[in-house]
């Protein structure tokens, strides 16, 4: 495994994506992100204002997608 590439998830060794969102057939992501960019609340603070856009378009992009 190298810098920046994605992990696989293996039932035998992962719960939450394969038990939660697999098997339901609901999309999912997962974040790493360092502890030292989150460890005070000004770099939380700083990673949610990142995140929320992308997450709340995606989730409206399957919402959309959805019979």
């Amino acid at each position: 495994m190298g810098c920046n590439e994605p992990y696989s998830v293996d039932i035998t060794k992962d719960y939450s994506i394969p038990i939660h969102a697999e098997a339901r057939g609901i999309p999912y992501v997962e974040f790493e992100i360092r502890q030292d960019l989150i460890g005070l609340p000004s770099g939380q603070k700083a990673w949610a204002n990142r995140l929320d856009g992308v997450i709340r378009e995606a989730y409206a992009g399957f919402m959309s997608s959805q019979p």
